[in-house]
């Protein structure tokens, strides 16, 4: 959609993937299947299916999975400037 302020994705996080983030936005996640670390201000979450997390993504953040199994999170990101 034009000129919203908000994009919802859907993630899939393999088996050892990690990924790092910086964005001009707040984010929500949340752990539909799975286990993930979420890294933030130098702290390690450890979330499982059912948990959410709402942060500042101006702050680099990383999300690893070091399960067997992929993880599937609903992520949504609030964009400050409308895209």
């Amino acid at each position: 959609f034009k000129n919203k302020y908000m994009s919802p994705f859907l993630l899939r996080i393999k088996k050892g993937s990690a990924a790092y983030f910086t964005h001009d936005s707040e984010e929500f996640i949340y752990i539909a299947q799975g286990k993930i670390d979420f890294l933030y201000e130098g702290k390690t979450y450890h979330l499982q299916s059912g948990d959410s997390f709402y942060f500042n993504s101006r702050i680099k953040h990383g999300l690893r999975n070091q399960q067997d199994t992929k993880a599937v999170l609903v992520t949504v990101n609030f964009n400050y400037q409308r895209f």
